[in-house]
Order: C-alpha cells, then structure tokens, then sequence
C-alpha cells in the first residue's frame, strides 16, 4: 500500500464516523470534517530524540505527554514560557550573549519589595534582598535552558498572538505582565513582516546556541488569546508603536484573536520560503483544531472566557497526528503497544481500587516478555512509575515483577494522580463560583500573598476577580502584588468588600478563624474541604 492509499483510508475512516445516511428528501448537509493530509516525513527514531519546547499553555501540555510516554523533554515554564515570537527573541538574545544579568532586567514593584524579571514568565522574588536572589535564579536558568539546547534533536515553537507588550519606560518588551501597573505598558500590535524577522533571528540564535543539528516545527496556538477589552482601549498601540486607528483593529477579543493567527501564519509561511531547509517546517496544530475538531472542539474546557481548549482532549489529538506523521514506523509501533499495555494495567488496577479480586498475573507475564527487549526500556519505566505510585512493587526496568510469593498487589495508597484530582475538583468548585463573581463584578479582597496566590492566579479564574487588594500580615515587607495593594487584615472592612476569599492550604482553618473573630461583615470564602485538608496538601505538592 503506497502513501496516498494510506491516505485515502485514513480520511475514509475519519469520514464514516462522522458520516449520516440521508433519509430526508432534497438536499441534506455533510458535517464531516475535513481530513488535513500531512506528507509522512520521519524525524523521530525512537525514545532517545530529545524534544525541547517553546510557547504557552498548549505547548507545555504536548511535550508533558512526550515526557509521559518516555521520550526526553525540556519545558522549564520560567524558561519557555512565550506568547510572541518578539518576547522569546529579547530573551534568547539574552541567553545567546551570556548576559550577567542586573538591576536594568528587574522591574521593582514601586512601594513594594518585589523584583519581577522582564525575560520570564511569572518569576519574581519578595522580601529582603529579593534583586539579588531573583538575578542569581536568573543565571542559573540560563545555563539550565544552554545545557538543554546543547541536546535538542527537535525544537518545537509554538506562537501564540501576534501582540506583544512593550514598557513604555523601560523601552523594553516584557515576557508576562501580571503584577506591573497597566498604565505602565503598552499593548503593540506586530505586522506579518515583523513577526517573519523575528523569526529569523530565533533560527538564527538556535542554530549557534545547539550543539547538533537540530528540526525545527513551528506551530500555531489554537488557544484564543484575546486582551480584556478595557486594557485594549486604554493601552493599545499600531505596529512598530506608532498609534492604533480604532478601525484598524476589532473590538472584539475573538476577532482580534482570529486576526492574529492569520499574521502568524502569513509570517511563519514568509519565514519558510526565505529559509528553505528540510529540518524546518510548519505542523499545521492550529488548522487541525479548526477543521478537523470543528465538531467536538467548543473552546468551553472549565472557563467562561469561550478561549481554551479541551484539555487533555485537543491537544493529545493534534500530538497523535505529529507523532503518526513524524515518528518512524517502529517507533509507532512500540507506541501504540506502550498505549495498550498502559490502558490494560489501568483497566486492572480500577477494578482492583473498586474491590474487584482481579490477579496481575496475566499482566507480569506479558510485561515480563517484552522487557526482554531492551529498546522497550522507556515503556518499562513507565509501568514502573505507574505501579510505584500505587503502591505496587515494581524491580526495576531490567526484571519487572512482583515480590517474591505475591501475585496480588498488597494493599496501597492513594496514587498521586487521586490525590492530585482532589484538589483539581476543588478548584473546578472554586472556578463555578468565581464565574458569578466575575459576572456581577463583585469587590473581593484576597487573604494570601504567597506561592499559594500565584498557583491560583495560573490555575483558576482569580486574577479574573475584581480584586480591590490584597489583604495579609505581611503587609509591612510586602505593599504591592499583581499591582495591588497589600493591606494589614484589620483594614478589610474599610474598603467595603463583599467577599474575601482565603487564598491559603495549610493555614486555612486558621485564616478563617481570624477573620471571624474581626467581625469584618462579609462573607469569607474558602476553597478546600476542610476536612480533607491533609489530602489537599498531598495533590497541591504535585501540581503547583
């Protein structure tokens, strides 16, 4: 069977599922999708390929699963965390030069003793000497992100939107704004031309920076990336910083959304013809989400905003076409074998974890007879990890099975992944009621501004809030978070919230305590059961 005939099977089989019998008389619509042919091009050999990533949220959960199946990944999101080809192009000129960092790559939070990098994405550092630890965490992550690339068989980037933020002061791009006062900034709009350099000169840093030939697949985020709309109106800017005729660019966040993927790809197909290469290429991520995923792709996954995917969903979908397209045969086959074996082992322990005596006999058996082949070394520690976190002896990659006279598992503990859904389910809670808050604009004061804060700001709607400060009784070292005010506890009431939401794990029960005993006259708000607190704290470690 040659390529094309695969082909046509492959749309075939992806047409039937979708296809309806006409029944009714007279003309009846198609919905099935349309199936993107993508050339089989081979650059992945097996589970050695070292994958490196660049971009957001999309990009971090693709190489995850990389990483999960056994292949070797870098995805440091202080590191490679960028929405724009114009943000991660001022940070790798960064690392390419060896920049000794200073106080001129810093924002100081006026007021406050928080530092800000301007290179990364959420890094910071509070209290005391916070400019001097935040610049040596800055060193060291540069010659973290070196070493990596110094490995890469295979640099995935992943461009988000096509507008960038620009310190107005500073003259200087900025990674993330969260926590510097938007007055500050200004939002700009890139033009297809720009974005096309900017893309020439990441290529270009990437090919001195790695010690080895290296593919780069350039991809496009099929996550909406949309600015608030009081922020476009009060800080947007027209390209190369010049000023932004309100007809030149929607009002509506989709659509400007929409207009950037075109720049995108305008620029990513500019940049490819003037760079003809075989180990550079465009993986079409973006247009099989919109095509091929029409139908189940809502952009509803746990959000309000109608902007995110459907994880894990979406993403493991658009993976699979790369990795059918892109991975050598062999290794598709030990793939779909490693899926198999991992579905049936689940399959096993469920039934197990819900009071079924079911025997892994079977299992240690055919597990036992594959170890006998080394290149499924990755599978084999996959298995490992999975029963470890069981509870389930594991002897290693070399002889995996179980203590000597057992044959059933002896009695566990929860895995990580329960207690990680845990917390997970709390949060899912949490976001249910925020969305109301954010719906009615009610004023919220956040108890809490430590580690715990920013996990919520990058895991739920809270930085959605309308926040009027921050409240904590470390007001006195810390006056500003986010680019709010940090006030001491008993202030509360003055500002007239209608809520405060605690914004803690392990002092939770405590925090709430305190404040009732103010008697602030709102309505205090907590995100975890307290009677599961222990188990919260379990899955907290594992997911922040």
């Amino acid at each position: 069977m040659n390529q094309q005939q695969q082909f046509q099977l492959e749309k075939e089989a992806i047409y039937d599922d979708w296809r309806m019998a006409p029944v009714v008389p007279g003309n009846v619509h198609d919905i099935a999708p349309h199936y993107i042919k993508i050339p089989y091009r081979p650059i992945i050999e097996g589970f050695d390929t070292f994958f490196v990533s660049f971009g957001s949220c999309f990009a971090a959960h693709a190489v995850n699963s990389l990483k999960e199946m056994g292949f070797n990944t870098y995805y440091n999101r202080l590191n490679c965390f960028h929405y724009t080809s114009r943000s991660l192009l001022a940070f790798l000129k960064t690392v390419e030069e060896g920049r000794e960092y200073t106080e001129e790559d810093l924002y100081w939070l006026p007021g406050s003793c928080e530092a800000l990098s301007l290179y990364h994405n959420m890094l910071y550092e509070t209290g005391p000497g916070a400019k001097e630890k935040l610049i040596t965490k800055m060193r060291s992550l540069q010659a973290e992100l070196k070493a990596h690339l110094a490995q890469a068989d295979v640099i995935l980037l992943t461009l988000g939107n096509a507008t960038y933020l620009w310190h107005k002061k500073l003259a200087k791009t900025i990674c993330y704004g969260k926590g510097i006062p938007a007055a500050e900034y200004a939002i700009r709009l890139s033009t297809p031309a720009e974005i096309a350099r900017e893309l020439k000169g990441i290529y270009r840093i990437l090919t001195r920076i790695c010690a080895k030939d290296f593919y780069l697949v350039v991809t496009i985020s099929p996550q909406r990336y949309a600015w608030d709309i009081d922020e476009v109106v009060n800080g947007m800017e027209g390209e190369s910083g010049g000023p932004n005729p309100p007809s030149s660019h929607p009002a509506d966040g989709v659509l400007r959304s929409n207009l950037d993927k075109a720049k995108l790809r305008v620029a990513i197909d500019q940049f490819l013809t003037e760079h003809r290469s075989a180990r550079l290429e465009y993986f079409p991520a973006y247009d099989i989400v919109r095509d091929e995923l029409r139908a189940n792709e809502t952009y509803r996954f746990n959000f309000a905003d109608h902007r995110h995917v459907m994880l894990p969903h979406t993403p493991n979908y658009v993976l699979n076409r790369f990795l059918q397209s892109r991975a050598h045969k062999t290794l598709i086959e030990v793939l779909q074998l490693n899926r198999r074996l991992i579905h049936y082992l689940f399959q096993c322990l469920e039934l197990q974890q819900h009071g079924n005596s079911v025997s892994l006999e079977e299992f240690w058996i055919e597990l036992k007879k594959l170890n006998e082949n080394r290149s499924l070394a990755p599978i084999m520690k996959n298995v490992a990890r999975i029963l470890e976190s069981r509870g389930i002896p594991a002897q290693g990659v070399d002889g995996i099975a179980p203590s000597a006279g057992t044959s059933e598992p002896r009695k566990k503990r929860p895995s990580q992944t329960f207690y990680k859904n845990c917390v997970q389910k709390a949060l899912i809670e949490f976001d249910k009621y925020a969305r109301e808050l954010v719906e009615k604009r009610t004023p919220v004061i956040v108890y809490g501004v430590g580690e715990h804060t920013d996990f919520l700001f990058r895991h739920t709607l809270l930085s959605k809030l309308n926040i009027l400060a921050f409240a904590d009784r470390k007001y006195k070292t810390q006056k500003n978070v986010f680019g709010r005010e940090v006030i001491a506890p008993h202030r509360i009431e003055a500002y007239q919230p209608e809520v405060v939401i605690i914004s803690s794990l392990c002092s939770q029960i405590e925090i709430k305590v305190y404040l009732e005993t103010l008697q602030c006259g709102v309505k205090i708000k907590t995100i975890y059961p307290e009677d599961q607190i222990g188990l919260m704290i379990e899955g907290y470690k594992q997911l922040r």
